[in-house]
C-alpha cells in the first residue's frame, strides 16, 4: 500500500526527506495500536478490490455496520467516489447516528 500511496503522491508532489520521514514516523506512531470501542455508531467503508500484492484488509473486531464498495484502497475515493458517498449517506440515513 505504501509503494502504491508513494506512486500516487509522486503524480502530485515529490516524496522529499520530510515527506518520507514524516511517513515513517506516522507508522511508528500507530505502530501497537489498538483501537477502543466507541459510544457511537461506526462505518466500516470496505473497498471490494485488494491492491495487487496487498492481503485483504483485516475484519473490524470491534462493533460496527459495514458496506463493501467499489474499487480498491484509493479507487474508492477516486473513480468511484461517487458510490463510496451514496453508500455512506445511505447508510446515515438508516437510523439514529
Amino acid at each position: 500500500m505504501t509503494s502504491d500511496m508513494l506512486r500516487r503522491a509522486a503524480e502530485f508532489a515529490p516524496a522529499g526527506p520530510d515527506r518520507l520521514t514524516a511517513m515513517a514516523g506516522y507508522f511508528e506512531l500507530f505502530s501497537g495500536w489498538k483501537p477502543a470501542p466507541l459510544a457511537c455508531p461506526t462505518l466500516y467503508v470496505r473497498a471490494r478490490d485488494t491492491l495487487p500484492g496487498a492481503e485483504p484488509a483485516p475484519d473490524w473486531s470491534l462493533p460496527h455496520a459495514e458496506v463493501t464498495v467499489d474499487g480498491d484502497h484509493f479507487t474508492m475515493l477516486e473513480e468511484h467516489a461517487r458510490t463510496t458517498a451514496l453508500a455512506i449517506h445511505r447508510w446515515l440515513g438508516t437510523g439514529p447516528v
